[in-house]
């Protein structure tokens, strides 16, 4: 989880912040399984 978080913060963009808070909240309601679909979107 950490490395995906690092890669939204390397976006480093006004929205960045903003997709940061979807990536946690997808992560909490979703299993690992879906966590990878996530990363590689």
């Amino acid at each position: 989880m950490y490395r995906s978080a690092r890669i939204v913060l390397n976006v480093n963009d006004s929205s960045a912040f903003y997709n940061m808070m979807i990536f946690i909240n997808f992560w909490v309601l979703s299993p690992s399984g879906n966590l990878k679909v996530f990363v590689d979107w």
